[in-house]
């Protein structure tokens, strides 16, 4: 019995630290995290904010370049990829990046939830361990709550965008006309 409850947690931890390091191979990110802090340092130096520009050089202010990371190995597949994204980020709207990111981060925290679900629901199941029970029935809840909370979002979304007109946009009045109405 100890050993069938041995086997089971010996799962549940490959299944909750395998897809992290799967997906950061598949990603080509440095394992290592003082080469990741390197890379964040870096790319942080070049997108940083230029307010003044400096005074020996004649050009204004550099407008920061984003930079695909370059993948440790280099395989005609992993180039391509990066160039793909590469250009996917360059014709991409600040506001189409800011969409993408809360949709990323939207369906973390959904993955995340069922996942939670899903594994106190498994344990609960498993003698002696009746408490996680309760750890499944709030994860469910939450789970519920945020399928809603995600539903409403959309429905908003959607409202405002069949509800929202711009007006037509008229040309620019005469200067001689804002003169006139400015004198009077």
């Amino acid at each position: 019995m100890a050993v069938v409850l041995l086997l089971i947690l010996a799962a549940l931890w490959a299944a909750l630290l395998l897809p992290p390091y799967l997906r950061g191979r598949a990603e080509n990110r440095p394992a290592v995290s003082i080469g990741d802090f390197r890379h964040q340092l870096r790319v942080l130096e070049r997108t940083g904010p230029t307010t003044l520009s400096p005074a020996n050089t004649l050009r204004g202010p550099t407008v920061p370049q984003y930079v695909p990371p370059t993948p440790r190995r280099s395989s005609l597949a992993s180039e391509v990829s990066a160039a793909r994204r590469y250009a996917a980020v360059r014709s991409m709207s600040p506001e189409a990046v800011r969409r993408r990111a809360t949709q990323r981060r939207r369906r973390d925290v959904f993955l995340s939830l069922v996942a939670l679900t899903g594994l106190a629901t498994l344990i609960g199941f498993v003698p002696g361990l009746a408490a996680v029970r309760y750890v499944a029935l709030i994860s469910g809840i939450a789970l519920a709550a945020y399928v809603l909370l995600l539903l409403r979002i959309r429905n908003v979304a959607a409202e405002r965008e069949m509800k929202l007109r711009f007006l037509p946009q008229h040309g620019a009045p005469e200067p001689a006309l804002l003169l006139r109405r400015s004198a009077n």
